[in-house]
């Protein structure tokens, strides 16, 4: 039973796969990726990890939707 699954799950992605490069008409909105931290392997053979924290990253860069364009002054009594 488990191996018909398995065969069949192969299939399936020998099936769905694309070149390498060809797009797969995904899109997402422009956003900000939250800080966090990241494990690298690094040194000769990849042997060593290596943790990192990456600052925030743009995704898709320009503004969001919800972002005002610039910033605006506001006269407050």
């Amino acid at each position: 039973m488990g191996s018909a699954y398995r065969a069949a799950i192969e299939r399936w992605e020998f099936e769905q796969a694309r070149a390498v490069g060809e797009p797969t008409g995904r899109t997402v909105r422009p956003h900000v990726r939250r800080a966090h931290a990241h494990l690298y392997w690094t040194g000769k053979g990849r042997e060593v990890p290596r943790v990192r924290f990456l600052l925030p990253i743009e995704v898709r860069g320009g503004v969001a939707g919800e972002e005002a364009e610039g910033a605006r002054a506001i006269e407050i009594r």
